[in-house]
């Protein structure tokens, strides 16, 4: 479809104030692209380090209802090392091939580490965040976030809410935090920490002699009870199920060798 609006970005301070848009007629930029949705994507190399103030809008040219679908999206920032701030509002917020620092804030985003070493925040909303191979710190945030760390040695902390956490095939540090957990291993020699407190997490594809139970906040293995359920096996202190590991059986689970203190 073709539009007789036009979206653009600016960003300030530059003095190369439209990037981008979507009619030809009101071409202002340098580079052109076609008349269409989803018509292209446009790159902007920041000359120095600082802060940049990035605005997107729709100018309305002639009033039709279609063209009040017409969007910028999708920010992704390219130069090396760089911190990736969202907003409030649901976004795609992609890393690079360089160490990334990206925070989501609120919203409920899909956030890309990509490669590099990196750190992220999903913020506030229910995020689904992808880490890359390299090792990634990921921290869920508020919400019912989905993480999913993929390769690399990383650390994923789940925060407030009912995550889903896929540690992919590295060997990962996983924190549930507060809220029922889902923490399903990819089959590295993960470590899964158990707090007290915060919930009950549900462990899948716990692996004997990989995978590693952490106890924290004082936990201690004479503190542990253990119980046969119709999902697996339930972990306790003082009443309290710490988790279910999904399909096990009590046998294999209470052994000391299972655990250690973070």
């Amino acid at each position: 479809s073709t539009f007789k609006d036009f979206a653009f970005v600016s960003i300030i301070p530059n003095v190369l104030s439209n990037l981008a848009d979507t009619n030809s007629s009101f071409l202002l930029s340098p580079t052109g692209f076609r008349e269409e949705t989803d018509y292209d994507t446009f790159t902007y190399k920041f000359p120095t380090a600082g802060t940049y103030l990035v605005g997107m809008a729709v100018v309305d040219v002639e009033d039709e209802l279609l063209e009040s679908a017409l969007l910028v999206d999708n920010l992704r920032v390219v130069p090396k090392d760089e911190v990736i701030v969202g907003t409030s509002n649901g976004e795609t917020l992609f890393g690079t091939a360089d160490n990334d620092t990206i925070y989501g804030q609120g919203g409920n985003d899909r956030i890309f580490g990509s490669e590099g070493v990196n750190i992220i925040y999903g913020g506030a909303g229910d995020d689904e965040i992808f880490g890359g191979s390299n090792p990634d710190t990921i921290y869920g945030g508020t919400g019912n976030d989905e993480i999913f760390s993929s390769g690399g040695n990383n650390t994923v902390y789940g925060g407030i809410g009912n995550d889903l956490i896929d540690t992919g095939t590295g060997n990962d540090l996983v924190v549930g935090g507060f809220g029922n957990d889902t923490i399903r291993l990819g089959g590295g020699q993960d470590i899964v920490v158990l707090e007290a407190r915060k919930g009950t997490d549900t462990i899948i594809n716990f692996k004997a002699g990989k995978t590693s139970l952490g106890l924290s906040g004082g936990l201690t293995f004479s503190n542990l009870r253990f119980n046969q359920s119709a999902d697996g096996v339930e972990i306790a202190v003082n009443g309290e199920v710490l988790a279910v590991v999904n399909d096990a059986q009590v046998g294999t689970i209470a052994s000391a060798s299972n655990f250690l203190t973070i």
